[in-house]
């Protein structure tokens, strides 16, 4: 394998040092720093979280697990296969041209991995609590 010979940490997790998802993991993990207290955070466009199976990496898998380090993680997606998240508290269906069910200041950060386009940059700001991020 090619990522073997030119990134040799590869041999360590299957990740190398321009891993993408471990990038923006990092970056949300370090979001959670900035907070007294774990954050509340919403994973918008979650899915069923099907990686947590096909993903061979354990260091992947530990930084997309919202739940390491949060209060809370709610799931949602307008995929009905959300109501099957593992990596969640609790998960949420959305329902396409509604009103998005959050009440402002519900979160102090928002993940929108894969959907981030389809996320209302409005209602993500009003959903964030004084202080957040998304």
């Amino acid at each position: 394998m090619i990522e073997r010979h030119f990134y040799p940490e590869f041999n360590l997790d299957t990740v190398c040092n321009i891993d993408g998802t471990v990038a923006f993991y990092t970056f949300v993990k370090a979001t959670y720093l900035k907070f007294p207290a774990p954050p509340r955070v919403l994973d918008f466009g979650a899915g069923r979280g099907a990686w947590t199976k096909l993903d061979r990496s354990g260091i992947r898998r530990f930084l997309r697990d919202l739940r390491n380090g949060a209060e809370r993680v709610v799931a949602a997606d307008v995929d009905e296969a959300v109501m099957l998240n593992a990596c969640s508290d609790s998960q949420v269906r959305l329902k396409v041209d509604a009103p998005l069910p959050f009440e402002d200041g519900s979160f102090e950060v928002i993940v929108a991995d894969s959907s981030a386009p389809l996320l209302r940059r409005v209602e993500c700001c009003r959903w964030v609590r004084a202080g957040g991020g998304c």
